[in-house]
């Protein structure tokens, strides 16, 4: 089930985000500026620097493993897809992309298609993703310091 979130300031009661997809982050700013009222707002997260060795290791347990296996996993049934409809024989001794070009269906061509690409894309752009995950939190730090010790929540949110 997913997590929605609204955030927003603890002083002027401004909404930053409203109903957003996603779930607390242990690695963030803990501090927010708002820049409605300027109010300083603490959050439960950490910086990477500031984290214990047991907040790292979960951290890239679930960056730096489980979405590269998810990626890999969508890769793979990306390639099912595609393996079933060339390779795999029906029983009138067709495959199902021959038999779809036969009855002239040109819609399912390009619907299992588009969800093979989709679906593989989608797998690569997971273990692209963890390959950036070192520099976003180097920049994160980065702008944390630039602002002197906060994020404001035009950055955040």
């Amino acid at each position: 089930m997913g997590t929605y979130q609204t955030s927003k300031c603890g002083h002027c009661k401004k909404t930053w985000a409203f109903m957003e997809y996603g779930g607390d982050s242990s690695c963030g700013p803990p501090v927010i500026k708002c820049v409605h009222c300027n109010g300083l707002n603490r959050t439960k997260m950490k910086l990477y620097r500031d984290m214990t060795f047991f907040n790292r290791l979960t951290f890239w347990l679930g960056r730096g493993l489980i979405k590269p296996i998810f990626g890999l996993f969508m890769i793979g049934f990306g390639m099912g897809i595609l393996y079933w409809q060339y390779l795999t024989i029906e029983d009138n001794g067709q495959s199902p992309m021959s038999h779809m070009l036969e009855i002239n269906n040109w819609f399912g061509i390009i619907f299992f298609h588009a969800i093979a690409i989709g679906v593989a894309w989608l797998g690569v752009s997971q273990i692209r993703d963890t390959f950036s995950t070192k520099k976003q939190v180097q920049v994160m730090e980065q702008i944390f310091d630039e602002n002197g010790g906060f994020f404001w929540s035009n950055q955040q949110y």
